[in-house]
């Protein structure tokens, strides 16, 4: 069978060769030729016979092995030559029936199902015309797919077909030639499990109350114990993301007493950067003192708690970090690997252009590769939230932000029995819907 398509493919000008031997897909799968298969209805020989003289055929590939929820599908263009030549990501229930995630030679476009005939639903991007050296790629997120040219974000779009269970994975081209080749090709499997994560804002006052109280353990302190219960109860973990003063107190002043304790509980119980004080704005603050709160605030809390008890993708005060303090950031011995964005759709939002902030309003995450940054949405600020079940449902059965639930408040909030009733309730969803509880960075998908 592979040797009859080969000679019919090679008298249509289309070489499968430079699709399968530079690719790599799970598990080397794309090294076996046999692995491909041709969609019913539309395969080279029906292409070839079906399709009137110089009319644009279909051609279709997919992976003979189910690929239970792919993370991402992508490809490098070597080349296209056709005039309204293009290629298109696959992905569908089977064999038969894609939904496309249509890169196009000319624009980027999205369809309703995989067929001869397809009506267009929209296209993404349409100034960007996919060239020759090209790569093309699209993320699913959710119900929601990403797609990027080159590793640049150019948009977000719902596709045609519910992305649930198992489906395949291919890959489609197109062209009034069949002359349409590859260079790579590869599918990515999604190892991210459901989960949700729950943080605490502005965090100072607590360490300053452990320090100065005469406690004999850490889960004595009032706010450390209402998280070792919390924690001990539903398996929550926390991230404390911490100002580095106040007006009376700054973190070089905290007690190293509680170390071991701290160590002891760093696989749940996290701590990371939030800001120098309550004032601190990174949108217009100087981008060196940002680099020496950031880097101060590091170091103390690997005296007081240990190195492994950082938390490396905070969520900065007021969202803000423009590109010059995030590149500061960076330089520094613990740079951080991403952020947790914005749940509103405030136009800054770190240094996130508008394409990105869009997607970060469709999708649970966000991986910004020119930076080796990873965005993840927060869902949920519970002083705000009256009822965080139906909250939560509701992102349950949204598109894109399903999967990860990022829920957070503030250190003074804490106390609120209101506050304390929506933690309960929450961490309560996360365990009756099977999601885990986890960190943020621990589940970091290039991709």
């Amino acid at each position: 069978m592979w040797e009859e398509l080969h000679r019919l493919n090679e008298s249509k000008g289309t070489q499968l060769e430079d699709l399968i031997d530079d690719g790599k897909f799970l598990d080397n799968f794309l090294e076996d030729k046999n692995a491909w298969d041709y969609t019913k209805g539309i395969t080279i020989e029906d292409a070839a016979l079906q399709m009137p003289t110089g009319a644009t055929t279909h051609i279709n590939t997919a992976l003979n092995k189910v690929i239970k929820n792919p993370r991402a599908i992508e490809y490098k263009i070597k080349d296209s030559e056709g005039i309204g030549s293009y290629s298109r990501i696959a992905m569908g229930k089977d064999k038969k029936n894609f939904a496309f995630l249509v890169p196009a030679n000319r624009d980027i476009w999205t369809v309703v199902n995989g067929s001869l005939g397809t009506q267009y639903t929209g296209k993404l991007a349409s100034s960007y015309q996919i060239k020759n050296g090209d790569k093309i790629k699209a993320v699913v997120r959710g119900q929601n797919v990403q797609l990027f040219a080159n590793d640049f974000l150019k948009g977000t779009f719902e596709p045609g077909f519910e992305m649930l269970g198992e489906y395949y994975a291919g890959m489609q081209w197109r062209d009034s030639g069949n002359n349409v080749k590859y260079d790579q090709a590869t599918v990515y499997e999604n190892t991210v499990p459901k989960y949700m994560h729950f943080s605490v804002d502005d965090f100072i006052d607590a360490l300053e109350d452990l320090t100065n109280g005469s406690y004999t353990s850490l889960w004595d302190q009032p706010t450390f114990a209402l998280f070792k219960d919390m924690h001990d109860q539903y398996g929550v973990v926390v991230s404390l993301y911490c100002f580095y003063q106040n007006s009376t107190f700054n973190l070089s002043q905290t007690t190293d007493a509680f170390k071991n304790e701290f160590l002891q509980a760093s696989n749940w119980l996290k701590f990371g950067f939030h800001a120098l004080d309550n004032p601190s704005r990174y949108e217009t603050d100087d981008a060196a003192q940002a680099k020496t709160a950031y880097q101060n605030t590091i170091n103390e809390i690997i005296r007081f708690a240990g190195e492994r008890s950082l938390d490396l993708l905070p969520r900065i005060h007021y969202f803000q970090g423009r590109e010059e303090v995030i590149q500061e950031w960076k330089s520094t011995t613990h740079p951080p690997k991403g952020f947790l964005s914005a749940e509103d759709d405030r136009e800054i939002n770190y240094n996130l252009s508008a394409v990105e902030r869009e997607t970060l309003s469709k999708c649970d995450d966000y991986y910004e590769v020119f930076n080796d940054l990873y965005f993840a949405h927060t869902d949920l600020r519970l002083e705000n939230v009256s009822d965080v079940v139906s909250e939560l449902n509701t992102l349950k059965s949204s598109g894109g932000q399903r999967d990860i639930q990022i829920l957070f408040t503030h250190e003074n909030k804490l106390e609120l029995a209101e506050v304390q009733q929506q933690m309960n309730d929450g961490f309560r969803w996360a365990i009756d819907n099977q999601f885990v509880f986890a960190f943020p960075q621990e589940h970091i998908p290039k991709c």
